[in-house]
């Protein structure tokens, strides 16, 4: 995986190839078994107010980095290997 959350995961499941979404590594909150219409998947998961601190980390205000989020990164379907994104409870 090549970063050290993507890594801890990669760990976890040496059989599998997890996409990760770029720059977002400290967002990494672990794997999710989710279905598409192929059956069944893994998929990297990401901590959803993680990725957006790391953007204001980057220079956005609240409300570019939330916008920036949803459409670039929540709204980028790459394939059934897609990460998901998890709104974590306080």
């Amino acid at each position: 995986m090549g970063t050290p959350n993507g890594d801890r995961v990669a760990e976890m499941l040496p059989s599998v190839d997890l996409l990760q979404a770029d720059g977002f590594d400290d967002a990494i909150i672990g794997y999710a078994e989710v279905w598409t219409d192929k059956g069944q998947a893994i998929v990297m998961a990401y901590d959803r107010d993680k990725c957006i601190d790391v953007l204001m980390e980057d220079g956005m205000d609240r409300d570019e980095a939330v916008e920036y989020f949803e459409f670039n990164v929540v709204g980028a379907y790459v394939g059934e290997m897609t990460p998901c994104f998890v709104t974590m409870g306080e």
